[in-house]
């Protein structure tokens, strides 16, 4: 591997470490805001505080072990696919990569700590279950990817 190439696989891993950091930072500060009772309610958004002892939507509920397994699996797949193919990847999918591993990284680590995951967005104006940030970024990430997916950018 030449030395231009080994400068930017190094250089995309940086950036997609540093991304996933900030992504992380994000959702401890959105959890530690819905953890000390900062409640609002309007009409379209109300922070509620919800033990999730499932996965999204609370499916799989109390297969904690499970759940896990799903989330490493998961992890093994997309450091595989950002370490190995870099270089094929465009910076979208990269940022699609880095927002579900922030969300799986954050949502295992309240499963493995706590054995449950914190949940407190509610949508007010339609029957939704109640999710968190990380849930968030697992989904956009995923819109991102199957995007990049149907344009065949990945």
């Amino acid at each position: 591997m030449s030395k231009k190439n080994d400068y930017n696989k190094h250089l995309f891993i940086y950036n997609f470490v540093f991304l996933l950091g900030l992504i992380v930072i994000v959702n401890f500060v959105c959890k530690f805001l819905a953890n000390h009772n900062l409640l609002f309610n309007n009409p379209v958004l109300r922070l509620s505080f919800v033990h999730n002892s499932g996965a999204a939507f609370n499916l799989f509920d109390s297969k904690i072990p499970f759940v896990i397994a799903v989330g490493v699996l998961a992890l093994i797949y997309i450091i595989y696919r950002v370490y190995f193919s870099q270089n094929a990847l465009n910076k979208a999918s990269a940022v699609g990569f880095a927002m579900m591993t922030s969300g799986i990284v954050y949502n295992m680590y309240e499963r493995i700590s706590l054995g449950f995951v914190v949940d407190y967005f509610d949508l007010n104006f339609v029957n939704f279950p109640v999710f968190n940030m990380a849930d968030v970024l697992i989904t956009c990430g995923a819109f991102v990817l199957i995007s990049q997916i149907l344009v065949k950018k990945l």
